[in-house]
């Protein structure tokens, strides 16, 4: 009787995965030069010239529509288990990390929504009375 690996000695711990290629602030410098970026657009596009007019609940809706979408794509990032950021920080971290980025995607989605609607619907005031309608 012939007992495989015999010949070769008993097998060895499996390799250690490589580290990842970026160090540990990369992702962290990456996320400030997209929210440098955003920003840009935002004022490129006339963000700050609208605050003057009254019009600042568009100017800050739509600054928080672009973050949350930002935001949520971090959120996609931390839990979509690519090998980089794994090998890097951990899946517990990195899920632990995700739940607060889905809360602050959802203040963000929430405050887009309601400043950005309520002038869009021609609304001059926010009332969540009995008597409110939203009106076309």
């Amino acid at each position: 009787l012939r007992v495989i690996g015999a010949k070769y000695g008993a097998p060895g711990p499996p390799p250690k995965p490589a580290l990842s290629p970026f160090k540990a602030y990369d992702p962290i410098l990456l996320l400030v030069v997209k929210a440098v970026v955003i920003a840009y657009m935002w004022i490129v596009h006339g963000g700050p010239a609208r605050i003057p007019d009254q019009e600042w609940l568009i100017a800050i809706g739509r600054l928080s529509g672009l973050y949350a979408a930002l935001v949520s794509l971090v959120g996609l990032v931390l839990i979509s288990r690519t090998p980089w950021p794994e090998r890097r920080y951990g899946m517990d971290r990195m899920t632990h990390f995700h739940r607060y980025v889905g809360f602050t995607a959802a203040v963000l989605m929430a405050s887009h929504v309601v400043d950005h609607d309520r002038i869009c619907q021609g609304l001059k005031h926010f009332d969540l009375g009995p008597d409110s309608r939203l009106r076309p």
